[in-house]
C-alpha cells in the first residue's frame, strides 16, 4: 500500500478511512515521495554537479541567493526567469538537520534524529522579504501553521464537543454549532460502475435536490457497480429523497437504484462509527406437528427417545418427552408414550419408523395435524406483507433457523420511525393466516467501526474478552470483519443487539478500549510537530514492535495515543515518549536573515521575540550570514517566523514601555510576562486564570484600567495560552453558550450523557448517538413513541399538578429565561439564575443583562431592593 504523504505532513483529512498507509515508511520510499512532488526544470549552463546516480534536483538556496557551495554544489543551479519561477523553486521540500540543544543539568540521552536528505550541512530556514517590504514572500513549504484540529480560517477554530462541531470566533465566543442531526446522509446503491460525481448530481436533480458536487463521494465497488454517499445540511433530506425515489419507481424510472439513510455517531478515539437503527428482527413459528409413539415399558421409550434426539428429521431437531399412562379399572396395565414435537408439517410415519427399529420400534404412531398449512416461503410472504403495510420497507430477507421450528427475517426500513412503528404495531400479535401463531418483532441496533489494523492487533485480547462478556450477559454480538483488501489500513468492528440499553453498554465499553491512553506531560497532551517527521515515525514503529503495542499519531488533535493491554509496557513507553518530546522541544533552530529581514528584526522584530521566548531567542550578528537562533519546538519556530514578519511596531516613549511592565490584573511586576497585541502586559498565571470563568467570554483585555476592551483573537489566544488552557477555555465557552440558549439546545436526559440536541416544536425524535436513547425534542424527555406530546403531557399531568402545588406552597418560580425552578430564601429582590446567569427582578420577574441594570430597575419601578 502506498504511504500517505499528507499524513506525514499532518494534513490527511480521511483519518482511518484513508486508502493509503499511515504507517512509517522506509526512508528510501520517503525520498521517492519527495522526488515525485518536485517540479521539473531544464538544466542551465551554470556549472554544478548533480547527485550521483540520482535525479536532477534544483538547488533552492541558489534561487534565493544563499548557496555557499557555488560551482561545487551537488545540485543544479537554475537561474529563475521570473518571480513565479522563483516561488516554484521555493516550493521544493525542506530538508533540514536538527541541532540538539542539551542543558548542562539534563540527564536526557535522546537526540532528535535528522531527516535522511540533507543538502546543507547546517540547520537553515530561509525567510526573505520582497523588495517593497510590504508583501513578504515566503517559501510555500515554510508557510505552514502548527498542526491542530482547526477546520476554519485563521481567526476561527472548530472543535468537536459533546457531539457538536462548534466554531469559535474572536474572544473564544461560539460562532456556530452544527449537530449531526442538522445533516442528512444517504448511500445510493445500484449505480453504474462508470458513474461519477456529475452523474450522481444529475440523479439527485431528478429527485428534486440540487446538491453541490463537493457533498458527493463516489466509491467504485469493482467492475459490477459503485455506491455514492451524499451529505446535505438538511435533516429531512434522506426522508424526502427516498419518497421521491419511490415515486420514480412507481413510474418505472430509476428502478435499479436504492437509497439508504446513514446515521453517523461521534468519533471515538482513532475511529469513527456508523449507527444503523432502521432494522427490525422478526421471528415466528413454522408450521409443525406432533407425534405420539406408545411403548410397553419405560426403558423402550427411553431408548427410543435417545435414538431420535441424536437424529434430525427433515432438518428439524426433535423435542422428545415421555409420558406415563395409568391403566383403567378393566386394564390396569401401565404404558408409556413418547411425545415427539417440532416435526416438519410434511413429516410422515415412514420418516420416524426409519429411525426406530428392533426393540425401539413403537407399537404404533399417531400424527397430529399441522399447526397451519402455509409453507416456509408462503409464511414469509405473509409476514413481509404485514411489514409493508407499515410503509417504508426497503428489504426483507428470511431464513429458517437451523434445527428449530422458528423462522427469522431481517427487515430494513427507510427510517428509524418506520422501524419503531412496526415494532409497536406488530410485536407479539397473532397472525390468522398462520394459524394464530404469534409474530415477534424487535428493533435491531448496530454500530459499525473502522479501526486501524495496528489498534486491532494491539487490543485483540481485550476485544475478545468484551465479545464473550457481551454475548454471555446480554446477547449483544461483537463481530470482527478482517480486512481482505491489503490496500486499506483498517478493520471493521460491529456491535449489534436487540436491547437498546445492552447495545449502548457494549458500545461504551468498546469505545473505551478504542480511546487508548493519551500521552500527557505536565497536565497537557505531549506533542511536537517533529513527531510526524520520517525519523520519528520509524522510531515510534520500532517502539511499538518492541513492546507489543501500538502508538497512534493523532495529528488532528495534536496528541499521541497508546494502545496496550500491558500496564507495565504502557508506563514504560509513556516515560520514553515524554523524554523524547522533552528533548525535541530543546532543539536549536537557526533562521537566516536576509538584509530586509535583518532590518525588520532590528526595528521591533527581535523585541517581539524576546518578549515571547526570552533567552531562547538569540541574535548572532557575527555569523555570515546573520542568523537568529530559536531554542524550542517546531511550533515555536513557526511562531517566531510569524513574529519576525509582523509589521514593525514603534514604541513611542520609554515611559509607556516601563509602565506596561506591570501586570494589568495584579498590578505587580509581571511574572513570565505576556505582551498582548494591544500593548498591555499580563502575568502568565493571571492571563490563564482569566479563562476560568464563563463571565470572561468574550476574552477581553483589562488594560488601561479595564478600558482597553481589546478582544483577543484566536491566534493571540493560541499564542498566550497552553494547549490545555485553550481547550478548557473553549469548553467553558461552549458550556456557557448552551446554558444561555435553552430554547435552542438541551442536554440528553440520560444521566451523565454529554450529548446535546437541538430543540423543536414539532416533537421530532432525536436519537442520541452516544447513549442510543431516543429523545423527544419538544418535551425534552425520553421519546414517547406512539404518543403525541399532548397525550404524553396529559398522562403525566397528575405528577405535574402535584409539583405545581409544591411550587405554589413554597414560592418556587420558573426562571423566565431557561425555565429552571428558583426559590428565594433570603436577601434582596435581585436574583441570579445559577443555570443561565440571567439577572431577575423577583417582584415582576423581568430579566436584565447585568446586576446594575436590575438594581436600577428596582429603584425606579419598585422604590427599593427588598
Amino acid at each position: 500500500m502506498a504511504p500517505c504523504k499528507f499524513y506525514t505532513q499532518g494534513r490527511c483529512l480521511f483519518g482511518a478511512s484513508c486508502k493509503n498507509s499511515h504507517e512509517a515508511t522506509d526512508p528510501s520510499n520517503q525520498l521517492k515521495l519527495f522526488e515525485k512532488t518536485e517540479p521539473t526544470f531544464h538544466p542551465s549552463t551554470i556549472p554544478s554537479t548533480p547527485l550521483e546516480g540520482g535525479p536532477l534536483v534544483v538547488c533552492k538556496f541558489f534561487a534565493w541567493g544563499s548557496c555557499k557551495y557555488g560551482a561545487a554544489c551537488r545540485y543544479l543551479h537554475v537561474e529563475p526567469k521570473s518571480d513565479a519561477a522563483k516561488l516554484q523553486i521555493a516550493n521544493l521540500p525542506m530538508h533540514v538537520k536538527n541541532v540538539s540543544y542539551q542543558p548542562k543539568d539534563s540527564s536526557l540521552s535522546w537526540r532528535p534524529e535528522a531527516p535522511v536528505f540533507e543538502p546543507q550541512a547546517q540547520t537553515t530556514v530561509k525567510i526573505s522579504l520582497s523588495q517593497n517590504d510590504e508583501d513578504p514572500v515566503v517559501p510555500a513549504n515554510l508557510d505552514k501553521k502548527p498542526i491542530s484540529t482547526d477546520l476554519c480560517g485563521e481567526n476561527e477554530v472548530s472543535r468537536e464537543i459533546n457531539g457538536a462541531i462548534t466554531t469559535f470566533k474572536d474572544g473564544a465566543e461560539v460562532a456556530q454549532i452544527q449537530l449531526l442531526s442538522d445533516f442528512s446522509t444517504v448511500q445510493i446503491e445500484g449505480l453504474d460502475p462508470n458513474s461519477n460525481v456529475l452523474k450522481v448530481s444529475e440523479i439527485l436533480s431528478r429527485l428534486g435536490f440540487t446538491v453541490s458536487e463537493s457533498n458527493i463521494v463516489v466509491r467504485n465497488l469493482g467492475e459490477q457497480s459503485c455506491v455514492a454517499e451524499v451529505k446535505v445540511e438538511n435533516p429531512n433530506f434522506a426522508k424526502i429523497v427516498n419518497q421521491n425515489l419511490r415515486r420514480q419507481h412507481e413510474d418505472g424510472v430509476l428502478i435499479n437504484l436504492s437509497i439508504k439513510p446513514i446515521v453517523r455517531a461521534a468519533t471515538a478515539g482513532a475511529s469513527g462509527n456508523r449507527l444503523q437503527v432502521s432494522t427490525v428482527a422478526c421471528t415466528w413459528y413454522q408450521a409443525s406437528r406432533v407425534a405420539w409413539l406408545p411403548y410397553s415399558s419405560r426403558k423402550k421409550a427411553q431408548d427410543a427417545k435417545s435414538a431420535l434426539e441424536m437424529q434430525k428429521v427433515r432438518h428439524r431437531t426433535l423435542d422428545c418427552s415421555i409420558q406415563q399412562n395409568h391403566g383403567t379399572f378393566r386394564n390396569p396395565r401401565i404404558t408409556w408414550t413418547l411425545q415427539v414435537s417440532n416435526l416438519h408439517m410434511s413429516t410422515s410415519d415412514r420418516d420416524l419408523l426409519g429411525l426406530l427399529s428392533g426393540n425401539v420400534r413403537p407399537n404404533g404412531i399417531t400424527l397430529g395435524r399441522p399447526s397451519y398449512s402455509c409453507s416456509e416461503a408462503k409464511s414469509a410472504e405473509v409476514v413481509e406483507a404485514l411489514l409493508r403495510e407499515v410503509g417504508g420497507l426497503e428489504s426483507f430477507q428470511h431464513s429458517a433457523i437451523e434445527g428449530s421450528s422458528k423462522m427469522k427475517a431481517m427487515a430494513h426500513f427507510s427510517e428509524r420511525e418506520k422501524a419503531a412503528e412496526a415494532v409497536r404495531r406488530l410485536h407479539d400479535t397473532k397472525v390468522p393466516e398462520l394459524g394464530d401463531t404469534k409474530i415477534f418483532i424487535a428493533h435491531v441496533i448496530s454500530v459499525k467501526y473502522n479501526v486501524l489494523n495496528g489498534i486491532i492487533k494491539a487490543m485483540q485480547s481485550e476485544i475478545d474478552k468484551l465479545r464473550d462478556i457481551s454475548w454471555k450477559e446480554s446477547h449483544v454480538q461483537l463481530r470482527t470483519y478482517p480486512q481482505t483488501d491489503l490496500r486499506k489500513p483498517f478493520t471493521t468492528l460491529r456491535v449489534s443487539g436487540e436491547n437498546l440499553k445492552s447495545v449502548a453498554k457494549a458500545k461504551a465499553a468498546l469505545e473505551k478500549l478504542l480511546a487508548g491512553t493519551k500521552v500527557v506531560s505536565k497536565d497537557s497532551s505531549a506533542w511536537d510537530p517533529y513527531l510526524l517527521e520520517l525519523g520519528t515515525l520509524v522510531f515510534l514503529n520500532e517502539l511499538s514492535n518492541r513492546y507489543g503495542l501500538y502508538i497512534h499519531q493523532d495529528a488532528r488533535n495534536s496528541q499521541l495515543v497508546i494502545y496496550s493491554t500491558s500496564p507495565a509496557s504502557l508506563d514504560e513507553v509513556e516515560r520514553i515518549l515524554a523524554e523524547r518530546i522533552s528533548t525535541m522541544q530543546k532543539t536549536a533552530h537557526s533562521v537566516i536573515l536576509s538584509p530586509e529581514l535583518l532590518k525588520n528584526a532590528m526595528q521591533g522584530g527581535m523585541q517581539r521575540l524576546k518578549a515571547r521566548f526570552g533567552n531562547a531567542a538569540k541574535l548572532n550578528v557575527s555569523a555570515s550570514p546573520k542568523t537568529i537562533t530559536i531554542i524550542g519546538s517546531k511550533t515555536d519556530l513557526e511562531e517566531a517566523r510569524a513574529l519576525l514578519l509582523q509589521e514593525i511596531e514603534i514604541i513611542t516613549t520609554m515611559e509607556a514601555s516601563e509602565k506596561e511592565q506591570d501586570c494589568v490584573v495584579c498590578w505587580c511586576e509581571a511574572s513570565e510576562p505576556l505582551i498582548t497585541a494591544c500593548g498591555h502586559t499580563y502575568c502568565t498565571d493571571c492571563f490563564s486564570n482569566q479563562t476560568a470563568s464563563d463571565t470572561a467570554i468574550p476574552m477581553r483585555c483589562f488594560g488601561d484600567e479595564s478600558k482597553c476592551k481589546h478582544i483577543f483573537n484566536i491566534q493571540e489566544l493560541k499564542t498566550m495560552l497552553s494547549p490545555t488552557k485553550l481547550e478548557e477555555l473553549l469548553q467553558t465557552s461552549f458550556n456557557s453558550y448552551i446554558r444561555h440558549h435553552p430554547s435552542q439546545f438541551r442536554y440528553c436526559p440520560t444521566p451523565d450523557c454529554p450529548q446535546i440536541y437541538r430543540t423543536s416544536t414539532q416533537g421530532d425524535a432525536f436519537l442520541c448517538s452516544t447513549c442510543l436513547t431516543p429523545v423527544c425534542t419538544s418535551c425534552n424527555v425520553i421519546s414517547h413513541d406512539g404518543m403525541s406530546c399532548a397525550e404524553f403531557k396529559d398522562l403525566s399531568s397528575e405528577d405535574a399538578k402535584a409539583f405545581q402545588r409544591y411550587k405554589k406552597e413554597h414560592d418556587v418560580r420558573d426562571c423566565p429565561n431557561c425555565k429552571v425552578g428558583i426559590q428565594k430564601n433570603k436577601g434582596c429582590n435581585h436574583m441570579e439564575c445559577t443555570n443561565c446567569h440571567a439577572h431577575i427582578c423577583w417582584v415582576c420577574m423581568k430579566v436584565f443583562g447585568s446586576g446594575p441594570d436590575c438594581y436600577g430597575h428596582m429603584r425606579k419601578a419598585h422604590g427599593s431592593f427588598v
